[in-house]
């Protein structure tokens, strides 16, 4: 789940540094440039243990976890790319773009999400 274009690094990490209640982690997407990074939420919380095997699993539930944390790296990816195309990247100018961004596109295909695991009855990961 890492990639790398141009000297800027995007890769999905477990933020253990912020505990959730229920002893989970905020998955984030973090951006390196020129050694700064930048985190990007993906509304998406798991266990050390379910973070740990999330690659590997067959686990349908997180199996459904880890495509939603691929669709946000993903639009990360899409718009480092598209900056750096045209020759803008900046962290500066990523961060005003996902954080525009994450107010409708990220937080939109998550509802979305949520939305379609509570009609199969995966309300475990619906939250």
């Amino acid at each position: 789940m890492k990639y790398s274009r141009q000297g800027v690094t995007i890769v999905s990490i477990i933020d253990s540094s912020h505990p959730r209640k229920d002893g989970t982690y905020p998955i984030r997407i973090r951006v390196t440039y020129l050694g700064k990074h930048r985190y990007y939420p993906t509304g998406v919380s798991l266990g050390e243990l379910e973070w740990d095997t999330l690659s590997n699993t067959r686990n349908r539930e997180l199996v459904a976890v880890r495509k939603d944390i691929e669709m946000a790296e993903q639009m990360v990816r899409e718009t480092v790319n598209a900056l750096i195309e045209d020759d803008m990247f900046s962290l500066e100018t990523l961060d005003r773009l996902l954080r525009r961004k994450s107010d409708n596109t990220l937080n939109a295909i998550f509802r979305k999400r949520i939305e379609e695991l509570k009609l199969i009855d995966s309300i475990g990961n619906s939250g």
